[in-house]
């Protein structure tokens, strides 16, 4: 018997790094799956080449890091300033992006910190520090430091140059790094992740000073598009690196509350989907979809249409069953209950095939640029969700758990069949859990168990899966019981992230009064009668 899932609309994860994402450069992706990786001390060959490189860029092992770069670049299209600073003695550093369009991400003293286009600041998710470490470690050479944290594997190839295989501790990055065999400096990492390839090109000297930096850094997306990033000069830390971080990185202060009931209208469909109404650019209200697993809130395409809003850039995205291209676009004002975003981001997809489930177009999808911003409290037994600002709940006696987010993705700390990790958590999504593709692999989850094939689906497309029972699923002081769950078997899309064991959708989430508190990073779940 064959289940389908037709057109869940599942996760819109979407997936920013600072260069882009996905490469259609595949020739190394699995080259790294079997090797054998050391560290530094325990290779002598590997240890002798790191010492070269160094000995080429102008750093020791143990050097101290004081850098600040700037450059022009071009981000979704348009052309930025790029901003990198760096400083050891403080342990901190920053990379950004400013312009029509900015995103910003650093590192202070252990605490990774992410600014994404739509203005939310807040700590990083696991594959965002992943993502933030290996980018902040490349641009600083602090890659080449004694107790860096990599571990290497070595090849000589005679038409390419020397080929430094890596893996990021603590992270699912993996690559290699070509180092030419004249000059011993990098010409090109190649950094894989669940999400994809990214490629990095280095070219020219910056200047004559040291440590080496290159003039050009090239980069190449999943489309085979480049993108060019000009360093024009470097220049001294007069000002503190972490008061620089911190000044960037702030949160926006583009929203407001009005003093008015915080409680909106709740619809839940007949998937388990909601919806609530939002305006953008005083037009009439639209009936939008609120998902906690968007990492950015979306319009329709005829909705933009209808609006006329110019795109301003173009990125893609990772939803249920792979890539998905998008245009994003800035609105002049974005409204829901009492709160109110100017200058608000968000992105246009085509959402048409959700019309099925609704007895009106969808208009679009509320997304993590909105939770960011508000206390969202989710009431489906009451049929209502409510938009608070902050200081409304200090004081509230309320039993908090913490949470992490992650692109935009709530999760918390949970277990399946007794293996403990992270679930992400989707209102967006109509499924129970989705057990994601590495936790069927790794914990060999199919074994044994039966089950029915399945395809599901969203943005981005199908994917293949498998349904059957788990035997039990805790999170907090909850726990459910021979549950129905589908488990992934292809390694893409959102549900391949690796970093969570699943993804826990409204057949489950119904059971619960929900608040989310996205700046405070923590959630409540009420059982409901």
């Amino acid at each position: 018997m064959k289940f389908t899932v037709n057109k869940i609309f599942g996760l819109l994860s979407l997936s920013i790094a600072l260069f882009t994402c996905a490469d259609t450069q595949n020739s190394g992706q699995h080259a790294t799956q079997n090797m054998d990786f050391y560290t530094e001390a325990e290779n002598e060959k590997v240890a002798a080449l790191l010492h070269q490189v160094r000995d080429a860029v102008g750093i020791t092992a143990t050097s101290k890091i004081d850098l600040h770069l700037e450059g022009k670049s071009e981000f979704m299209g348009n052309e930025v300033v790029f901003v990198f600073a760096a400083d050891s003695n403080e342990d901190a550093w920053f990379s950004l992006l400013e312009g029509p369009v900015a995103y910003a991400f650093g590192y202070d003293s252990g605490d990774y910190i992410v600014k994404f286009m739509n203005g939310i600041s807040r700590k990083a998710g696991p594959a965002e520090k992943s993502n933030i470490r290996l980018t902040g470690t490349m641009q600083s050479h602090s890659w080449l430091l004694e107790n860096a944290p990599f571990l290497w594997s070595l090849e000589d190839d005679e038409d390419s140059g020397i080929m430094l295989y890596y893996q990021l501790v603590d992270s699912y990055s993996r690559g290699v790094i070509q180092i030419n065999k004249e000059t011993y400096l990098p010409e090109k990492w190649v950094n894989h992740t669940w999400q994809g390839e990214e490629v990095f090109r280095f070219e020219g000297q910056l200047d004559n000073q040291t440590p080496w930096m290159p003039a050009i850094i090239e980069i190449t997306d999943s489309d085979g598009v480049n993108t060019t990033t000009q360093l024009s000069n470097r220049i001294e830390n007069n000002t503190s690196v972490k008061d620089q971080l911190h000044q960037h990185l702030k949160q926006s202060d583009d929203f407001n509350f009005e003093n008015m009931d915080p409680v909106v209208d709740l619809r839940r469909n007949w998937r388990g989907l909601l919806m609530v109404m939002a305006n953008v650019n005083n037009s009439e209200p639209g009936w939008f979809i609120l998902d906690s697993g968007a990492g950015v809130s979306v319009l329709d395409n005829r909705f933009v249409d209808k609006l006329g809003v110019e795109a301003i850039g173009k990125k893609d995205m990772t939803g249920v069953g792979g890539r998905e291209h998008a245009a994003y676009h800035r609105v002049d004002q974005f409204r829901v209950g009492p709160l109110t975003v100017d200058d608000y981001i968000l992105t246009s997809l085509d959402l048409s095939f959700l019309d099925d489930f609704f007895d009106q177009p969808t208009a679009g999808i509320i997304g993590s640029g909105i939770f960011g911003r508000s206390v969202v409290e989710i009431d489906i037994e009451e049929s209502r969700a409510s938009f608070y600002d902050e200081s409304q709940f200090e004081g509230r006696e309320i039993e908090w758990m913490p949470m992490v987010v992650d692109y935009g993705r709530p999760a918390i700390k949970g277990n399946i069949e007794n293996h403990e990790g992270y679930f992400l958590l989707d209102t967006g999504g109509s499924f129970g859990i989705v057990i994601h593709s590495n936790t069927v692999t790794g914990l060999e989850l199919l074994e044994s168990r039966q089950t029915r094939e399945a395809g599901i689906g969203g943005v981005g497309g199908q994917t293949i899966a498998q349904v059957g029972k788990i035997s039990s699923l805790e999170f907090g002081d909850f726990a459910h019981s021979d549950l129905e769950a589908i488990f992934i078997t292809e390694s893409q899309g959102a549900f391949s992230d690796p970093y969570y064991l699943g993804t826990i959708g409204m057949r489950i989430l119904r059971e619960y009064k929900i608040i989310f508190d996205y700046q405070n990073l923590r959630i409540a779940l009420m059982p409901t009668p």
